[in-house]
């Protein structure tokens, strides 16, 4: 082999790696491993607002949050379902799945919010947090084919803006949570 060969080839194995490398990160990072990642943070997450509601959590409140942590944990299984499915057939069905979970976990939250009522100050801060949660929700929604996503979170007579983002790595969500909290000062409610 000749340096002029040798030149060629080592150019072209250095293309094909890097090629190799460049289709991996796009492949690696995708809308279902993100959510996947994130569903442990987002039960977490539930769980501090529960902690942090409290007293003002009404009794009938406590069956919805059952039915949001369970639907946390059913989205998962839906991904990693997802994931492991060749069939295109089952695909769609998983995705639709999933689609459905992520809107019925954002309809139950905000029917845990429609039934906490009072003026007192902690409700600032849960409406904040769950401002970052539906956020969390609606920007995996939007990620998918044909997504919808709730554009207002309520929380008694109280409103805030929900802005789809999609949380890549699960610690970006864990930061935003935390700073909500901090802001609010309350740091008891931080996802650990």
């Amino acid at each position: 082999m000749n340096r002029r060969n040798f030149v060629q080839r080592m150019g072209s194995f250095a293309l094909l790696s890097f090629a190799g490398s460049f289709s991996l990160a796009l492949t690696g990072c995708n809308a279902f491993t993100d959510i996947e990642a994130w569903v442990p943070v987002g039960i977490a997450a539930v769980n501090s607002i529960v902690k942090l509601l409290g007293a003002f959590l009404p009794p009938g409140a406590s069956a919805i949050i059952t039915l949001v942590l369970a639907g946390l944990t059913d989205l998962a299984q839906a991904v990693r379902d997802y994931n492991a499915d060749q069939n295109p057939a089952d695909k769609a069905t998983l995705l639709a799945k999933i689609r459905t979970l992520l809107t019925d976990i954002a309809k139950n939250f905000q029917d845990v919010l429609n039934a906490v009522a009072g003026n007192n100050p902690i409700i600032g801060i849960v409406l904040a947090l769950a401002q970052v949660f539906l956020s969390a929700l609606a920007g995996f929604l939007g990620e998918l084919p044909a997504a919808s996503a709730p554009k207002m979170v309520r929380l008694g007579s109280q409103t805030l803006p929900v802005t789809p983002k999609r949380y890549k790595k699960p610690a970006g969500f864990v930061t935003d949570f935390n700073n909500v909290c901090v802001r609010l000062n309350h740091p008891e409610a931080e996802i650990k």
